[in-house]
């Protein structure tokens, strides 16, 4: 870890748990973005003097570039309420203790009752810029199920924001060591049946936070998480729904049209049949390629396929002012990426009716 101390310059944003700051650091003339969790370190204030974890700045990394305050200098003690035993990040420097939404005694009831998902739609994302069109798409009441394959804190979400401020997400559920969610949940199958029997949705997305790793190897990458949450899904008696990763203009040959990633999580990983979903409304020829490209995999692991169109979904969060952006491009770039996720969406809902 690479760390520095730094002042702080001005408070850009100032929200209950995240604010964005500008600093400079300790011997540069220039000013740096910073992040500040006041649930770990308190509030910062312009003239404070912080430390920041700069290690992801140092690497350029991109929606991770930026500095991360570990302490407010001069703060003696930090003193906070303890909402439960169940510790997030345990037995790292940082660790928190969240609770956790099972050993509320409020929904033990509901939690000894659960006896599956009765069929209940799980749209399972790659990266966390498809949760917007998903949710969009799904038009009803759905939890957000953040896992911790990337961002640890939900308040870095600045999407998942937007989209419970717009009414579009009835609840956040982080789950694993992901923190900050409406509720916390211990891992993934404990977070599905928050959002069934202690929630009441009608469908769920789950997806990891920003800042998916990955190491152009077969299985080095975090999205292969996809595989193993849809068996999760399914075996709970849900229905598992992936939403492919299309890219018509990366750099990357092995992510164009259909990527390793989506090939890799249908082919080799899953255990167990999941629905494909494209939009209909794409580029005909897209459509047409990435169709082909998925076939084999689909075959292999006794996958489905199924369309639904994206289009409306889409206008609807550009009517919001919802930003679209998936490795810093946008829609008019990756229309195919965005009319997919959404389709997912559409199609989830579509399964209740």
């Amino acid at each position: 870890m690479n760390a520095s101390s730094a002042e702080v310059i001005e408070v850009v944003s100032d929200f209950p748990d995240m604010q964005e700051l500008s600093v400079r650091l300790s011997g540069s003339p220039s000013v740096a973005r910073a992040i500040c969790y006041p649930g770990i370190t308190g509030n910062a204030r312009p003239g404070d003097k912080v430390i920041v974890n700069t290690t992801a700045v140092d690497l350029g990394l991109g929606s991770g570039g930026r500095h991360f305050v570990i302490w407010v200098s001069g703060r003696d003690c930090l003193s906070t309420p303890l909402p439960g035993h169940i510790m997030k990040m345990r037995y790292a420097p940082m660790q928190l203790a969240t609770g956790s939404y099972e050993e509320n005694p409020t929904y033990r009831e509901a939690i000894e009752g659960f006896s599956g998902l009765s069929g209940m739609p799980v749209v399972i994302c790659e990266l966390h810029s498809m949760v917007a069109p998903v949710v969009a798409g799904f038009s009803g009441k759905i939890a957000y199920i953040m896992t911790d394959g990337a961002a640890l804190p939900y308040a870095f979400s600045k999407t998942a924001r937007r989209l419970k401020d717009e009414g579009l997400l009835h609840v956040s559920i982080t789950a694993g060591h992901a923190f900050g969610g409406d509720l916390e949940a211990v891992n993934i199958h404990s977070a599905l049946v928050a959002a069934c029997a202690v929630c009441g949705c009608d469908g769920a997305v789950v997806a990891m936070g920003p800042g998916i790793v990955g190491t152009a190897t077969r299985y080095g990458f975090s999205g292969i998480e996809q595989a193993y949450i849809a068996d999760a899904v399914n075996r709970m008696g849900g229905c598992a729904i992936i939403v492919p990763r299309l890219s018509r203009c990366d750099r990357r040959e092995r992510h164009r049209v259909v990527s390793h990633h989506t090939i890799t999580v249908l082919s080799d990983v899953c255990c167990t049949p999941v629905t494909c979903v494209l939009a209909s409304d794409m580029d005909v020829h897209f459509l047409r390629e990435a169709t082909d490209r998925l076939s084999e995999a689909l075959l292999a692991g006794g996958h489905r396929i199924a369309h639904a169109q994206g289009g409306k979904a889409i206008q609807g969060l550009r009517e919001c002012g919802i930003e679209l952006s998936t490795m810093s491009r946008g829609f008019d770039e990756e229309p195919e990426f965005f009319l997919t996720s959404a389709a997912a969406g559409v199609y989830a809902r579509s399964l209740l009716h």
